[in-house]
């Protein structure tokens, strides 16, 4: 594919989910502002949002999404103090925590999902970023 006179490679794609990720921020802006959530940061937005309904185990969700266990536990934080997650302890790895949405942030959760609701083109938009992060770890690995 070419765009103005020259190949598109991963940077354009990079720049393009930067922009992207500023446009999601004020599509959820008044959602957010009318669940009460505006206070809290987008990335515990997206943290919230990669939880998922039902239980999930801290860990499995951290190595899957990519985060630093810091910016994971700051996430959570900000989320359970507001109302929006619950967290225990697995009975099973005392050493880990699961994690869920209270109804507060399902409801959040939903209300920005139906905002998003898309189709074929958000399901061909995902294969190409699922694409885009696999050349980033193939191109890690090859460096390392």
């Amino acid at each position: 594919m070419e765009e103005r006179g020259h190949a598109v490679g991963w940077l354009e794609v990079a720049v393009a989910m930067d922009r992207c990720l500023r446009a999601f921020s004020e599509l959820t802006k008044p959602i957010l502002s009318a669940h009460s959530a505006a206070s809290l940061p987008m990335s515990s937005i997206f943290f919230l949002l990669a939880m998922g309904p039902g239980e999930t185990r801290l860990n499995d969700l951290v190595k899957k999404g990519r985060y630093l266990g810091s910016n994971a536990s700051y996430a959570l934080k900000a989320l359970q103090e507001a109302g929006y997650v619950a967290r225990r302890q697995d009975q099973g790895d005392r050493r880990n925590v699961i994690v869920a949405w209270t109804d507060r942030g399902r409801d959040l959760a939903m209300a920005i999902a139906d905002a998003c609701r898309a189709g074929e083109i958000a399901a061909t938009a995902l294969d190409a970023i699922r694409e885009f992060e696999d050349h980033c770890d193939r191109h890690c690995r090859r460096g390392s």
